[in-house]
């Protein structure tokens, strides 16, 4: 049911069983995909994860995630915190035109292939890794 909290801290997630999960947490009214809060601690998705168009009105937590495809969250909306803490992103990580509205959380996340932001609006803070010769360094800092 749209708008329903998930809690799939250290479970294996295969790119279908992603698409059936967020299919039936489809709203119908707003085309897109709602969820409340969000516990992906730990989980392991393999092959792309696909949550663009995806509304979080709660928390969404991905803290040591592992992503072995592309992370796709084109236009989501994080409503609450967005905590990718050590997530590791295999693939590319493509958040272009995502919306913070909570503080967004990057530190320690390993970025394998390409990270995307363009067009992505942050209403709080927002504490990320910049790559600087292939060494991480976090910078906090408000936009």
């Amino acid at each position: 049911m749209a708008g329903s909290d998930l809690d799939l801290r250290g479970t294996p997630i295969a790119e279908s069983l992603l698409r059936e999960l967020l299919a039936a947490l489809h709203d119908p009214a707003s085309e897109c995909s709602r969820v409340g809060t969000a516990r992906f601690n730990g989980a392991v998705f393999s092959g792309d994860a696909r949550f663009s168009r995806t509304v979080f009105s709660g928390d969404a937590e991905f803290d040591g995630a592992v992503f072995s495809g592309d992370a796709r969250f084109r236009a989501v909306v994080f409503s609450g915190a967005a905590r990718f803490v050590g997530v590791k992103f295999s693939g590319d990580a493509l958040f272009s035109r995502a919306r913070f509205s909570g503080d967004a959380q990057f530190s320690r996340a390993e970025f394998s292939g390409d990270a995307w932001f363009s067009g992505a609006k942050y209403s709080a803070w927002i504490h990320r890794v910049t790559a600087d010769q292939g060494e991480g360094r976090e910078r906090r800092s408000a936009l």
